[in-house]
């Protein structure tokens, strides 16, 4: 709606301005991404996850191994409010 408002002759008429605006805060995005969004080719959830918690830098997450720590510390989470491996699996399964 905003981008209606500012290329319209009749309201603001910025035209090819409108990229003032939008230049540096699509560059914002980029070197955000670069510096804060891991590399998640090839991941599961459970790695990112558990690559979040041990606070792996965004530059050594391509090479990381993941151990599985972060899936069994869930597992282990659930069974304390009561709930069984065996449970979560059934629960998962899709019936068709």
């Amino acid at each position: 709606m905003v981008v209606i408002v500012v290329l319209n002759p009749e309201h603001l008429g910025w035209g090819a301005k409108i990229n003032y605006i939008y230049g540096p805060s699509c560059m914002l995005i980029a070197v955000f991404t670069f510096f804060f969004v891991p590399e998640a080719k090839d991941r599961t959830l459970e790695e990112l996850d558990e690559m979040f918690h041990k606070k792996i830098s965004v530059f050594k997450s391509k090479s990381y191994v993941c151990t599985g720590e972060a899936v069994a510390h869930s597992f282990a989470a659930d069974e304390k409010q009561g709930a069984t491996v065996t449970d979560q699996v059934e629960d998962m399964n899709v019936k068709v």
